[in-house]
């Protein structure tokens, strides 16, 4: 049987810059590639970023972040841009930018949907940052159309944190937590975040459980010919145990720095 991966490259050297999305097949005769260029965003952006995909389908937004948000079937090439936000700015906002915080599809209501963040900026007179208003919108592909939702006044998000969808939630890390979603339920929830403080962490499905890279930076004690310290990194792979409310340590190595998972 055929299979097949579908791969993204971004071409920089292109301005603006272009993405492009390569089908990786692999038969009887070897590997193939055919390429296929991303048109989603041409009357705005050639680039994009990948909020999620389910069962084939890719949700992808535009990557300035102008809300412009699709849903892509690479194989039917079939496009579905989504409407418009629900969410009316402040007058006085002085900017708007959307983030996608997960695409899943709700078995118990067996629809499609996307979760996604409007942030409304604020500025002193000078042009200095002065605060954000974060809200959240679901959008539904029965309804085709997007609600807002509440959400913790205490949940904050990083504009840099990729969500992860399992098992019909979705998973952020957050700046003192970890922010899921239901998705069925539509409810916020927090976990407590793995390792310590001062590490880089990029959560991951593990077998259809919340896994987490815990990365931390050393120097080793051993020295290269120079007789100067090489720097290391330590990988802790840990798993979330929702029955003890913790995250364990499946797994951990140590590498010299400059190396880094895929």
């Amino acid at each position: 049987m055929e299979k097949k991966l579908l791969l993204r490259r971004c071409e920089t050297n292109e301005c603006p810059s272009v993405d492009y999305f390569s089908t990786l097949c692999t038969d009887n005769d070897g590997l193939c590639f055919s390429l296929k260029k991303n048109y989603c965003f041409k009357k705005h952006s050639n680039s994009s970023s990948i909020v999620g995909s389910c069962n084939g389908i890719l949700c992808l937004e535009d990557f300035y972040n102008t809300g412009n948000t699709v849903l892509w079937n690479p194989v039917t090439d079939e496009l579905k841009s989504l409407p418009p936000s629900s969410i009316v700015c402040p007058p006085d906002s002085d900017s708007t930018s959307f983030f996608a915080g997960g695409f899943v599809f709700d078995a118990r209501s067996e629809d499609y949907k996307v979760l996604r963040h409007v942030l409304n900026g604020f500025a002193y007179d000078d042009g200095s940052y002065k605060s954000t208003l974060i809200q959240a919108e679901l959008y539904s592909l029965k309804n085709d159309s997007w609600r807002r939702i509440v959400k913790p006044e205490e949940y904050q998000w990083p504009w840099d944190s990729l969500p992860i969808s399992l098992n019909g939630s979705c998973y952020w890390e957050a700046f003192d937590c970890v922010i899921s979603f239901n998705f069925a339920d539509e409810v916020f929830s927090s976990l407590p975040l793995p390792g310590t403080k001062k590490c880089r962490r990029l959560l991951f499905d593990m077998d259809g459980k919340l896994g987490s890279f815990v990365i931390t930076h050393k120097k080793s004690v051993y020295r290269d010919r120079d007789f100067e310290a090489v720097k290391e990194k330590r990988f802790d792979i840990l798993l979330w145990e929702s029955n003890k409310w913790c995250w364990s340590e499946v797994d951990s190595f140590v590498v010299e720095d400059g190396i880094r998972p895929l």
